[in-house]
């Protein structure tokens, strides 16, 4: 029984381990992390986060990630908050 025990454990810790390999969760957390300082941003900074968002967003689509709609829909609301953002500076005259 220990035997089983232990198996099952060590599988867990290399799932929970190739889980966490996703090479975009680590861009995925730096972009989305962004949003509370991002009223304070330049126009060429937020456009910056838009287009690495669109890369991002191309990655995890071609991922196997069980969670990727909930990642999709997060990323999508952050880049949508760069570009609304962008806009408004944008007609506002800012650079």
């Amino acid at each position: 029984m220990k035997r089983w025990g232990c198996g099952v454990l060590v599988g867990l810790l290399l799932t929970a381990s190739l889980v966490q390999a996703e090479p975009w969760k680590e861009d995925f957390d730096r972009l989305c992390s962004q949003t509370a300082v991002a009223e304070g941003l330049t126009v060429s900074e937020l456009d910056s986060l838009t287009a690495a968002c669109d890369r991002v967003m191309g990655d995890i689509e071609k991922s196997d990630s069980v969670e990727k709609k909930v990642y999709l829909f997060r990323l999508k609301k952050c880049r949508n908050l760069y570009s609304y953002l962008a806009e408004v500076k944008k007609s506002q005259g800012e650079k």
